[in-house]
């Protein structure tokens, strides 16, 4: 997780156009804060990015794995839609065959990108 992901995550609303400007020089000691306008808000410290770090690792593993899985329903063909109709076929039509085969497959997925 880097300096852009952590403040993004902790300050959702702030533009990094405008509002929090970051920069890299370029010497290998990664990127810093080079213009903090945020209002009401003060320019955090090293101490506070770590502890901001320890608050947004939770919510940033679960978005990438999110989208981890998302791409793997996507290649076994368990897509939303798929499951849609899946699902209607099963409660309004009787037929929980096709839901039941990507429900094999949602649980394979599952199990390959377990939760943290």
């Amino acid at each position: 997780m880097n300096l852009f992901q952590i403040l993004e995550l902790k300050y959702p609303e702030a533009d990094f156009y405008t509002d929090i400007v970051l920069a890299d020089e370029g010497k290998g000691n990664g990127p810093f804060i080079k213009e903090w306008n945020l209002k009401g808000v003060p320019e955090p410290t090293v101490d506070d990015i770590k502890r901001f770090r320890n608050e947004v690792e939770p919510v940033f593993n679960a978005s990438k794995l999110s989208v981890t899985r998302e791409a793997a329903y996507n290649a076994v063909g368990a897509t939303i839609n798929k499951l849609a109709v899946a699902m209607w076929e099963s409660i309004a039509e009787g037929r929980p065959e096709t839901l039941d085969a990507l429900q094999v497959k949602r649980l394979a997925v599952k199990k390959s990108h377990p939760k943290p």
